[in-house]
C-alpha cells in the first residue's frame, strides 16, 4: 500500500492565501505536483471516496478515522494532510458537500473556510473536524466504540459550535465523561438538548479559568456534571442559559 500524499505546508499557505473561486468548480483541482511529498508511516487508503457520504457526515466520520487511526495527534492537528485529501483525493466529495463552488456563488472566505483548517479548531474544520469528532470520542471499551461518537454527532450545532469551539473539549477525556453523563441521564438529554449543552460547555469553560481541566480523567467530568443535575433539569432555553443561570459556585473550586 502506496505512503499517503500530503502539501508542503508552505504551499498550502500559498493556496490559502490566493484562492480563486474558479478552480474549485472543475472535475479536479489544478495543483503544483513538485509541492506534494509522502507522509512517513501513513498509508493512503483505498476507495476511501466510495465510503463517504456528502449527506452523512457520521458515517463519513468513521469511515475517514478507520482509514487514518494512525494519525497521531500532533499530524492530525498540522493541515498539510487534510488540505491534500480536500483538494485531491476527496475533491469531488468536497465539491457535493459544499455546492456553492459548483454553482458559482462560493467566495474565497467560503473556500477557505472548508477546504482548509479552521482557525477555530480542529472540530470547525470540514474533514479534519470529521477525525477529530470521532477521536474524540471513540471508546474500545464500549459494545458498541462509536456510541458516544453518534451522541456527538446528533446535533452538529452542539459538535462544531458549542463544543467544537472550546479548547477544553478538546481533550479526550473531557468529551467522553459528558457524553457519557448524558447517555446515563436520559432525563437530561431527551429535551432541551440544545440549551443544556450550551450549559455544560459554559460551565466547563468558566471552570477551566480556576482548574487545570486538561489533566483531569472522564470521571472527574462526569461528577461535575452529576453535582449540576438538579440545575441541568432547570434550563429550558438558550436565552436562559445566556441570562445568568447559575453555572459555577465557588464552593466547587
Amino acid at each position: 500500500m502506496a505512503l499517503q500524499k500530503v502539501f508542503r505546508e508552505a504551499y498550502v499557505e500559498a493556496l490559502r492565501s490566493n484562492i480563486d473561486p474558479a478552480k474549485y468548480a472543475g472535475e479536479s483541482f489544478d495543483y503544483e505536483e513538485s509541492q506534494v511529498h509522502y507522509m512517513a508511516n501513513v498509508h493512503q487508503p483505498e476507495n476511501l471516496l466510495e465510503r463517504i457520504d456528502e449527506k452523512d457526515e457520521l458515517k463519513s466520520a468513521i469511515a475517514l478515522y478507520e482509514e487514518y487511526k494512525e494519525l497521531t495527534p500532533l499530524a492530525a492537528s498540522k493541515n498539510d494532510l487534510w488540505a491534500y485529501l480536500a483538494h485531491v483525493d476527496l475533491f469531488s466529495y468536497m465539491q457535493k458537500r459544499f455546492p456553492a463552488v459548483l454553482d458559482g456563488t462560493a467566495d474565497e472566505k467560503y473556500i477557505r473556510d472548508h477546504w482548509f483548517r479552521s482557525a477555530k479548531g480542529p472540530i470547525r474544520s470540514s474533514l479534519a473536524g470529521l477525525w477529530w469528532s470521532v477521536y474524540l470520542t471513540v471508546d474500545e471499551t464500549r459494545e458498541d466504540k462509536y456510541e458516544l461518537t453518534k451522541i456527538l454527532f446528533h446535533n452538529d450545532n452542539i459538535r462544531t459550535h458549542y463544543f467544537g469551539i472550546s479548547t477544553i473539549f478538546r481533550h479526550r477525556e473531557a468529551m467522553i465523561g459528558i457524553l457519557e453523563f448524558l447517555v446515563e441521564n436520559p432525563d437530561i438529554s431527551k429535551v432541551h438538548f440544545n440549551s443544556r449543552c450550551i450549559y455544560i460547555a459554559q460551565y466547563f469553560n468558566r471552570l477551566g479559568a480556576v482548574k487545570q481541566l486538561a489533566y483531569l480523567d472522564r470521571e472527574f467530568f462526569k461528577n461535575e456534571l452529576e453535582k449540576k443535575k438538579s440545575v441541568l433539569l432547570k434550563v429550558t432555553s438558550k436565552a436562559q442559559v445566556l441570562e445568568g443561570v447559575e453555572t459555577v459556585d465557588p464552593q466547587d473550586l
